[in-house]
């Protein structure tokens, strides 16, 4: 658990440099964000509203892991000048 645990943060940690550097990156995990902040306020609503909020937050978080197939470590580390 505790390595899961540090290699989601690291992943994280990555994502989010990749917003200070690519704006595409940026505006998808904004994306990503609104689709959950939706999807947690669609518990209180129909199941219509509930299935258009998952769906949305599926199709998001699709795109933010098509935007970042190409993208390793190693290149984040390149863009930002890190030497890890």
């Amino acid at each position: 658990m505790r390595e899961t645990m540090h290699a989601l943060r690291s992943a994280l940690s990555d994502i989010c440099a990749l917003t200070e550097t690519n704006p595409k990156i940026l505006r998808i995990v904004e994306r990503l964000l609104r689709a959950g902040e939706r999807l947690a306020l669609a518990e209180a609503r129909p199941r219509r509203s509930l299935a258009a909020a998952r769906g949305a937050a599926t199709r998001a978080f699709t795109a933010l892991a098509a935007a970042l197939v190409d993208t390793r470590p190693s290149r984040i580390a390149v863009s930002l000048g890190r030497g890890w």
